[in-house]
């Protein structure tokens, strides 16, 4: 069926849309958690508005899935009772935060308050628990009547749970039924209350002889009707237990009255339930006992219906009582029924016949979607509508009554229940401690390491924890036990070095792994470890109630290395390998053949790829004369004197070397070995595993019989990524950037030379010979120039400079200032002429005292004769 409905339940829906029809776009409209609208007729959802088109379907249903089948696109989900929770702790949640409203602890309160509260704390069950905020299901003014007979106030804790839970548990409490119309709207109450037929008689009656309306009762013909029953949750017992307790002390029983059953021996049969109620409090512990027998002493009876010409907007609907009449299959009622039921027996009038049908209720109604039906779905986001009409494939069928009591309603299922049966909305507010040691009883658990070859034989390491259950911090037996969990991660590798991520950050928590346990057990391995790594682990324990311990942790925990090396290996010779030798690299091709077995004895005919599977790499050793390797057996490596002399390089190499037939392949520098042209090189390899252990190296072979890397050879073009040269001839070579250490040449020619410049570096150009000041010559990049001499046949011009030889030219004009120390021309005799640093000007002599002219920087002046043309004196005197 297409629409399954259950009171107190969400129900289900399946749509089929036409997978040939439907156009894309329509398919992809379509968004988890939108509303499937069905309708008895289909209208134009363009003209109705969007409330009323959920307010007068016949069914609103919440998308979950969209799955493909081929032939069609299922469209399926649950009522609108899911927006509650869908299980015990999905959906709205009580206590979403572990703050405000965390816990909401209800006393001595009325079913709307515990529901709906808003004006003090705790708010009710359907507000958020900080502001009392509304939330996915609401209610609205008379949704919730109040019990004012029997159970009519509520004392309780709720904590962690869903919201569905919760008010489940709580409507119940009361003795209350509850469901959550097209709008989202939540009605609760008693069921007479809510539902027609349960103080009054049914509107409706399911007969099967005729079918029609009469005055006063609307008759449905069935095409059949079935009926069966369920044993599996009969009890005779009920023991109800305390919560947290160190033993199972019964603190309330309850027991049939009537035993109707025997056993083989011809004993009453005995079937007693074990009941934990973590909500029962001392006040009402009989009456959840009491409650808990009521529920499962009976047999549950259920009657299958398929009607015929049913209209499903009709005249019941789930959760209403009817009339059912069918002697043939025991539907009928009597006097002595309704003498046990302490009531008249039920008497009609159908279509002119008086019959005594049986009053039964409908708690389930499974039905197809037909064609002459709407089918629409509205998106929750945008609340738009589409008419999915023409696309649905619809069905034919029946309708299906599913009738009888409404089942149980206490939270657990007895009929899959372990053997101690867990009620109630939460249990008290327990937190696990920290597990314990088995060796000591000390905060902890025991560990132990090892290693192992997995299916494939490579190498791993596993950790071995063990660990006592624990109790609750306060001393209790834990009950509610849920699981534990173990996490680990790796912080260093097997050479101490920190594990980093991507950012070269340390990992933190957010990398660990996590494993559950189940509660029940205290033992968990941890496999597929790195050999020689360090791991931190830690354990949880957890309740039912996502409580946890306190970590336990033991924050480094190293993988063994392995004790065992690899075997000896073959040389690369032949069918196992090969050599290829210049002067400045050796290229070696492994096949990984091993020359010895497990037990140290030489094999005979050695085959490739033998050699263990967790090997790491190859060490290569060598010399230009012969020699030996010192091994240390016991400690599995070459000894430490030798590898500093004769290692040369590794070829890595891995397991799937070994397991895809690939041989080993890699390339090993040879400059510390100085090699010339007549040089023979001799190597020896050892194999290396990931636990670090070194085989015994393999017998010696040389390069006197090996393969140039290349001979000579005539290429027309060649592409080569990277090339090694030890010595190059190069006729012509068009090089586009050249770096080089060093250039030698006879000559270089070239348009431009640029010295490239770093901050703060500059780049010379200079004589191999250069020494500041001394010796060579040097250019620099920032134009500063060092020469020894010069020989200008051009002009010199510059900004300023400094002599401090001196300065010899055949003439030359100064077309500025000139300004010096001191002038000298002409020598020291008496044809020179000179000029000191005060300002005193002489000639004739080398000095200004014994000159024959001069005159003084204050205007004195010296001469042996004078001839003066005219004299004039202004303001003085002439003395002769």
């Amino acid at each position: 069926m297409s629409i399954q409905e259950k009171v107190m339940a969400p129900g289900t829906f399946t749509v089929s849309l036409s997978a040939t029809s439907t156009p894309n776009s329509v398919i992809n409209s379509i968004d988890p958690w939108g509303q499937i609208l069905i309708h008895s007729t289909r209208v134009d959802e363009n003209t109705v508005s969007n409330q009323d088109m959920i307010k007068t379907a016949r069914y609103v249903g919440v998308v979950q899935n969209l799955e493909y089948d081929l032939d069609s696109f299922q469209v399926s989900g649950k009522g609108t009772m899911v927006y509650l929770g869908d299980t015990d702790s999905r959906g709205l949640v009580v206590a979403e935060t572990s703050t405000s409203g965390a816990v909401r602890s209800y006393t001595n309160n009325s079913l709307s308050d515990v529901l709906d509260r808003t004006t003090s704390t705790p708010y009710g069950l359907l507000r958020t628990g900080d502001t009392a905020g509304q939330q996915a299901v609401r209610t609205k003014s008379g949704s919730i009547t109040n019990p004012t007979t029997g159970t009519t106030t509520y004392t309780g804790d709720h904590y962690l749970e869903s919201t569905f839970k919760a008010v489940k548990y709580v409507v119940e409490h009361f003795d209350c039924e509850f469901y959550v119309d097209n709008e989202g709207y939540i009605y609760a109450g008693r069921p007479e209350d809510l539902f027609n037929g349960h103080n009054s008689n049914p509107t409706s009656i399911i007969i099967r002889q005729g079918q029609g309306e009469d005055p006063n009762i609307e008759g449905f013909i069935p095409a059949g009707i079935t009926t069966g029953f369920n044993a599996e949750e009969y009890i005779t017992k009920v023991e109800l237990i305390p919560t947290g307790a160190s033993k199972d002390v019964s603190m309330a029983e309850a027991t049939v009255s009537t035993n109707e059953y025997k056993d083989l021996f011809d004993a009453n049969l005995k079937r007693i339930q074990v009941v934990k109620d973590s909500s029962a409090t001392e006040s009402n512990y009989q009456a959840r006992a009491n409650k808990a027998l009521s529920e499962y002493n009976r047999l549950k009876k259920t009657v299958n219906v398929s009607l015929q010409g049913y209209d499903i907007s009709g005249s019941f609907q789930v959760g209403d009582k009817v009339f059912i009449y069918d002697p043939e299959v025991g539907f009928e009622d009597t006097s002595s029924k309704a003498s046990s039921e302490s009531r008249s027996i039920h008497q009609v009038t159908y279509q002119g016949s008086t019959i005594n049908p049986e009053k039964i209720r409908v708690v389930g109604m499974s039905y197809p979607v037909q064609d002459g039906m709407g089918v629409y779905y509205r998106n929750s986001l945008t609340g738009v509508i589409t008419d999915l009409t023409d696309y649905i494939e619809f069905e034919s069928g029946d309708i299906s009554l599913e009738i009888g009591d409404v089942g149980q309603t206490l939270s657990t299922d007895f009929s899959t229940a372990s053997a101690v049966i867990n009620l109630g909305t939460n249990d008290e507010f327990t937190i696990p401690d920290q597990p314990t040691k088995p060796s000591n009883g000390a905060v902890g658990f025991d560990n132990s390491v090892g290693t192992y070859r997995d299916g494939a034989g490579a190498v791993k390491g596993f950790i071995k924890l063990d660990w006592t259950k624990p109790q609750n911090k306060n001393g209790t037996t834990i009950l509610d036990g849920s699981h534990f969990l173990v996490q680990w991660r790796m912080v260093s590798d097997r050479d101490g070095n920190s594990i980093l991520d991507s950012n070269d950050v340390a990992l933190d928590t957010s990398d660990y792994q996590s494993a559950s346990v189940d509660f029940e057990q205290s033992r968990y391995i941890i496999e597929n470890l790195n050999i020689g790594f360090t791991y931190t682990v830690r354990l949880f324990a957890f309740d039912l109630k996502n409580h946890s311990s306190d970590v336990v942790q033991v924050a480094a925990i190293q993988i063994p290395r392995s004790s065992i090396a690899p075997n000896k290996p073959a040389k690369p010779e032949n069918t196992f390998g090969s050599l290829a030798n210049g002067l400045l690299r050796a290229q070696i091709v492994h096949k990984l053949a091993q020359v010895k077995d497990n037990d140290g004895n030489v094999i005979s005919s050695p085959i490739n790829f033998t050699l263990d599977r967790d090997i790491s790499h190859l060490n290569v050793y060598g010399a230009k004369a012969t020699f030996n390797l010192s091994y240390d057996s016991t400690n599995k490596k070459v000894s430490d004197s030798d590898r500093d002399t004769y290692y040369l390089g590794m070829l890595p190499a891995s397991n799937g070397n070994v397991d895809l037939n690939i041989p080993v392949v890699g390339t090993i520098n040879l400059d510390s070995l100085n090699l010339t042209s007549n040089d023979t090189v001799y190597y020896r390899v050892s194999a290396v595993n990931i636990s670090g252990r070194e085989s015994e190296p393999s017998d010696v072979f040389d390069s006197g019989g090996a393969n140039s890397l290349i001979d000579s050879s005539h290429i027309g073009t060649a592409v080569i990524t990277t090339a090694h040269i030890g010595t190059a001839q190069v006729t012509n070579a068009n090089i586009d950037t050249l770096e080089a250490g060093k250039i030698t040449s006879g000559s270089i020619s070239g348009k431009t030379i640029t010295l490239a410049t770093d901050s703060g570096t500059q780049s010379t150009l200079e004589s191999s010979n250069f020494s500041s000041g001394s010796a060579g010559f040097q250019i620099k990049s920032n134009g500063d120039v060092e020469f020894n001499g010069g020989n200008f046949r051009g002009d010199v011009t510059g900004a300023s400079g400094t002599f401090t030889g001196s300065i010899t030219g055949a003439s030359g004009t100064f077309g500025g200032n000139l300004s010096g120390g001191t002038i000298d021309i002409g020598g020291s005799d008496s044809s020179s002429f000179h000029v000191d640093s005060d300002g005193d000007m002489w000639l004739g002599a080398a000095n200004y005292a014994t000159a024959p002219f001069k005159v003084s920087s204050n205007g004195d002046a010296v001469a042996g004769n004078l001839t003066v043309s005219t004299i004039g004196i202004t303001g003085g005197s002439i003395h002769i």
